[in-house]
């Protein structure tokens, strides 16, 4: 399912500014990360593209993308190791009079402190970051930046309550309205990232002592802990953390991005795929690989499903947060 751009390959630099792409996934996501870093190849002319994976998953990665130039490979370890996160998870839950035998999403919470640990560990002046979900595959050129910094868009349909009531907690307070960040990719500047790290050292003074990814991974879990008293559920979201802190660093209108999410019976060929394409959809996630990955998408049910999802991120209006 492979697209060629219709248009020439677009520039990866702003303001002396290079983009670099990065994706925390795990192995069974092999085949959709490769289809998705093939195409933004094409679409953003190979910038560099970081995969954080298990450490004993490593190896499969680099035989996976060893054709790929621009693409290295990297242990979660190298940032937190998932036994820490446990620990630090245990930890907090015990001063919160958790039980960590009732925290069933523990891996979920992980993947989103390794994204923001690192966007931290990784932002400089002369780099914008994009951070993109390893389920996903974009099916068109995306600007993730202009000359001021991110791009904002937002979704009409991904509002979840719960993960605003959580960074109404870890930030103080929130913007007056807002569509949802929930994008399966955020990108973030180098103003915009040292913005998000002050309001966070501010929230969680506490956690100063600790190096960077063991803080965040414990902001992570006490917002969520402290305002929710579990972390049973979806609680938080990093992109939303990040969409909002760079709303708040810099006001601007947000962009309507439509796309199609986890409702497939099968793999899209890449007729199927320009059609979606040509249907006004940015990128695809297959949730679900695993369950369809020796079927294919039958057409009626694809027409259908655009069809559907058409109207409804036309029409639809998500929730606004209002204090």
């Amino acid at each position: 399912m492979y697209l060629k751009p219709e248009s020439e390959k677009m520039p990866t630099a702003f303001n002396g500014r290079r983009i670099a792409f990065f994706s925390v996934s795990l192995a069974v996501n092999i085949p959709t990360l490769t289809i998705a870093i093939s195409n933004i190849n094409q679409f953003s002319n190979n910038p560099p593209f970081t995969i954080v994976c298990p450490e004993k998953e490593v190896a499969q990665f680099e035989v996976a993308f060893r054709n790929f130039k621009n693409v290295r490979v990297e242990s979660e370890n190298l940032l937190l190791a998932f036994d820490e996160f446990r620990d630090i998870a245990a930890n907090v839950s015990i001063i919160d009079g958790l039980s960590l035998e009732s925290i069933a999403r523990l891996s979920w919470y992980y993947q989103q402190a390794l994204k923001i640990a690192f966007l931290f560990r990784s932002h400089t002046p002369s780099v914008n970051l994009v951070m993109w979900d390893a389920d996903t595959i974009p099916l068109d050129h995306i600007e993730f930046f202009d000359s001021n910094g991110a791009i904002l868009y937002g979704s009409k349909v991904e509002f979840h309550t719960p993960y605003f009531i959580t960074l109404n907690s870890l930030l103080g307070c929130l913007p007056k309205s807002y569509l949802a960040f929930t994008l399966q990719f955020f990108a973030c500047s180098y103003p915009e990232s040292l913005y998000l790290i002050k309001k966070l050292r501010k929230a969680c003074v506490q956690f100063e002592c600790e190096n960077e990814p063991r803080w965040v991974a414990r902001a992570i879990l006490s917002s969520a802990i402290s305002t929710h008293k579990t972390l049973e559920g979806a609680l938080f979201s990093e992109q939303e953390l990040v969409g909002i802190a760079s709303l708040m660093y810099r006001p601007r209108s947000q962009v309507v991005l439509r796309y199609l999410r986890g409702g497939f019976t099968g793999l899209l060929s890449e007729r199927q795929a320009k059609a979606v394409r040509l249907m006004g959809f940015r990128h695809i996630s297959y949730e679900n690989l695993r369950q369809i990955s020796d079927r294919r998408q039958p057409w009626i049910a694809l027409i259908a499903y655009m069809i559907k999802e058409s109207v409804r991120q036309r029409l639809f209006y998500s929730p606004l947060w209002h204090k």
